[in-house]
């Protein structure tokens, strides 16, 4: 029985819940999974369970995964040094409290926006 897109997606999310060296194993153990057949009988047992089609899949949404967290880390803290920079403590406010922040600073971009324009 091939696995479903659902059962993939919960398989990602169970991935990306794990410690970053045990992610790092895994998608290294899929890549060469998937670079090249092999007799190993192991690799014939998981062709079984998951089609080479499922396993290249499985291995493009976890790195898909894996590469929106990156961005999401790099933008919190990018968040985390514009309130530092202001005397605020990103990690201590509420979800409202940082989502005003974020609209202020969309207006003061387009303030700054104006104003030079206008120059």
């Amino acid at each position: 029985m091939a696995m479903t897109r659902t059962a993939e997606r919960k398989l990602v999310k169970q991935i990306m819940a794990m410690p970053e060296s045990k992610r790092n194993r895994i998608v290294e153990a899929l890549q060469q999974l998937t670079a090249s057949p092999n007799e190993d009988p192991s690799r014939e047992l998981l062709a079984l369970l998951l089609p080479p089609a499922r396993l290249k899949r499985l291995l493009n949404l976890l790195l898909e995964e894996i590469d929106r967290q990156r961005r999401l880390d790099y933008a919190e803290e990018r968040w985390r040094l514009l309130c530092r920079q202001r005397g605020l403590d990103w990690d201590a406010m509420s979800e409202e409290e940082r989502a005003d922040f974020i609209v202020q600073l969309i207006h003061e971009d387009r303030d700054v926006e104006k104003t030079a324009g206008s120059l």
